[in-house]
């Protein structure tokens, strides 16, 4: 009886156990994710129903589940998706008065928070849980009073391409801090102090494409100087 040179018992049953251990890794990675997955839609569920209780509105986005980089560059032409908080809002409701405004370190469980839009000044706390939204993408403040350095925390947000401050107050000299804003699209200061110097010193955000200064005061020669150095900005003063 003569064997197959090619054939070799030990080195098959080998092969056959790598073959196994490969699936059943694949497998508990996928497990890994699927888990990880439910417990952060169940936390964000959780955030969802305290923001109602409390006055609060929560947006939603479909979103595709991306794949953790220790799975690799898998090619694949369509992926599981997902419903994620997209943009939270919130602001004083006359009809409500026992509702008391969200606190910022509940919004970190929305790691895909873009929009975020505030009718009331909050509190020193939630200043400090400012950063930790790095997914911000839009920033709306409305009546709120800003303390010193919030500016600058503000524009180190890494997204940030709009920023709204309506009918806000902050420290003389703050504003400037927004030229490291480097993504900013979009920014509105109307109603709020707007001085010459520090506007000027904005004319250097290279991605600013529209800025409002309704009811800001500021003089038709300081708009010229801006748009001097910003042609290709839409400037709104009403």
């Amino acid at each position: 009886m003569s064997l197959d040179p090619m054939f070799v018992p030990g080195r098959s049953r080998n092969v056959a156990r790598l073959a196994v251990l490969v699936v059943a890794g694949w497998a508990f990675a996928w497990g890994v994710v699927i888990g990880l997955w439910g417990w952060r839609l169940w936390r964000e569920e959780r955030l969802l129903t305290a923001l109602n209780q409390q006055g609060a509105r929560g947006y939603r986005q479909s979103q595709e589940v991306p794949l953790p980089e220790w799975l690799g560059d898998i090619d694949r032409p369509w992926g599981p998706r997902v419903l994620l908080i997209d943009g939270i809002e919130w602001s004083p409701r006359p009809d409500a008065p026992d509702h008391t405004a969200p606190a910022w370190s509940q919004l970190r469980r929305a790691r895909s928070l873009q929009s975020l839009s505030w009718g009331q000044t909050p509190t020193d706390e939630d200043w400090r849980h400012l950063e930790a939204l790095t997914s911000l993408r839009e920033l709306s403040l409305r009546s709120v009073t800003l303390p010193t350095g919030t500016l600058a925390r503000i524009a180190r947000l890494p997204r940030l391409e709009s920023l709204r401050l309506d009918t806000c107050q902050w420290s003389a000299g703050e504003l400037a801090a927004l030229a490291n804003a480097r993504q900013l699209r979009v920014l509105a200061l109307d109603f709020s102090p707007v001085e010459r110097e520090e506007l000027l010193s904005l004319t250097g955000l290279p991605q600013l494409r529209s800025l409002s200064l309704t009811g800001c005061g500021v003089s038709e020669a300081t708009t010229r100087d801006f748009l001097q150095h910003c042609p290709r900005l839409d400037l709104s003063d009403d």
